[in-house]
This record gives structure tokens, sequence and C-alpha cells, in this order.
């Protein structure tokens, strides 16, 4: 499985499944810090590092539950961008 690809004075770029893993883990991110914030109400700026932390131990499975439980939602509260 190759996430990255290499080439000579070009540099690195992501492959296809490293574009596809990068983006389940920024929603799996953006997921966590909705629940930080929206339902524990900790503080939005401290939310980032605790949720990096937390994505990677996401399921699909959990991930799925999570985001029906958040009511799907649409925006991350730390940066207000699209989950």
């Amino acid at each position: 499985m190759l996430y990255v690809k290499y080439q000579p004075y070009t540099g690195v770029s992501l492959t296809r499944k490293g574009l596809r893993t990068g983006r389940v883990m920024k929603r799996r991110h953006r997921l966590v810090e909705a629940l930080f914030v929206n339902i524990l109400k900790l503080d939005p700026k401290k939310v980032h590092a605790l949720a990096h932390q937390v994505e990677h131990a996401l399921t699909p499975e959990a991930e799925d539950a999570l985001c029906r439980f958040l009511k799907i939602p649409e925006f991350s509260p730390h940066r207000g961008t699209f989950i």
C-alpha cells in the first residue's frame, strides 16, 4: 500500500489511496472536534491536539455512529470548515 509517491527533482505527492486515507482522517478529526466542543463543551482552542490523538482510534463503525449522534454536523467548531 503506497500512500505517497516520489519523483526525483519533483518531490513527494499523495497517491489516490493516500488522498482517500487523508480525507477519512480529516473527517474523523473534525467529527471528534465537534463532539468535544458541542457535546462535552471543551474550549474550541484546545480540542485540536486532543482530536488528533482520538481520530486514529476510530473505526468506520464508530465514525458513522458519532456522525449520527452529532446529527450529521456540517462544520467543524474548531475551524469552521466543512466536515
